[in-house]
């Protein structure tokens, strides 16, 4: 949330961890948590292909844009 008031109107933040033992749903849970209160749309950022993780694997790349809005 510190990062977040940095942000002006229209401001992105990359939030990322590699945290494997956070199911994507509980990070992204994590992060609205934190900025609760806060008008903000999120875009989800798969995995590249030189990334791969076996089906049924927990992902243990996670990023997350998050824009501020007005």
């Amino acid at each position: 949330s510190q990062a977040a008031d940095l942000l002006v109107p229209g401001g992105a933040l990359l939030v990322a961890t590699n945290l494997r033992r956070w199911a994507p749903e509980v990070f992204l849970s994590r992060i609205l948590s934190a900025l609760k209160g806060r008008r903000i749309s999120t875009r989800r950022i798969p995995l590249p292909p030189d990334f791969p993780h076996a089906p049924g694997e927990t992902l243990w790349m996670k990023s997350v844009w998050i824009t501020l809005l007005n």
